[in-house]
């Protein structure tokens, strides 16, 4: 079973995205801006839009650079980015758009979210995910998530685990809809400021299981 990325190939990542639509006017038929959400591989130009999201999520774990750099790099690490790209377009609400990669340096308005996980043998851990404030809502997180579980399962995962602070309602909130259920608790876990953490845990399946 090789790593994640040798596993995933674009089809894994890019394939989750869509488009967000912005009307310019108000009204029935009247002109709107395609924003394609792409979802791709971690570069090293994306560092301080992640840390900048980063500092602005008071739940998400404080990293530094240097860990994403050695997540990446690792056979088992998975780290994937969440991209706005605007396109102008006249197209109604629910026209879908998938993007084929990206290139250019990423900037700080650019880069809306991120996700972070490691595998080890059949399981995985999410390790972190945060989503810039102005982009919040939006379903970033759930396309994050989507994308990490199928490239997980391409490469071998069958479960995947996480922590989260017992009071962060928003993410408990959306890992109880991705399909996580909640195990046991883990006392006083977290520091500044100390909170109990809950564990849980997702079965990956294929579409046919």
């Amino acid at each position: 079973m090789g790593d994640c990325r040798a596993e995933r190939g674009s089809d894994c990542a890019v394939g989750y995205a869509r488009d967000v639509f912005e009307g310019l006017l108000k009204g029935r038929g009247a002109p709107r801006r395609v924003t394609v959400v792409k979802i791709r591989d971690y570069e090293d130009r994306d560092g301080s839009a992640m840390l900048a999201i980063q500092a602005e999520s008071r739940q998400a774990a404080q990293w530094s650079a240097e860990d994403y750099l050695r997540l990446a790099a690792d056979p088992g690490g998975l780290v994937l980015v969440a991209e706005f790209d605007p396109v102008r377009a006249i197209a109604p609400p629910g026209n879908m758009r998938v993007a084929s990669g990206v290139t250019g340096a990423a900037s700080l308005d650019s880069v809306a979210g991120f996700v972070a996980f490691h595998r080890v043998g059949d399981e995985a851990e999410l390790r972190n995910l945060a989503v810039a404030a102005g982009y919040r809502r939006r379903g970033i997180g759930r396309l994050l998530a989507a994308a990490g579980h199928r490239c997980l399962l391409a490469a071998g995962v069958r479960r995947v685990y996480l922590e989260v602070r017992a009071s962060n309602t928003p993410a408990l909130s959306l890992y109880s809809s991705l399909g996580y259920l909640t195990g046991p608790m883990r006392r006083a876990y977290y520091r500044d400021p100390e909170e109990d953490a809950l564990v849980l845990s997702l079965v990956l399946r294929t579409a046919a299981s």
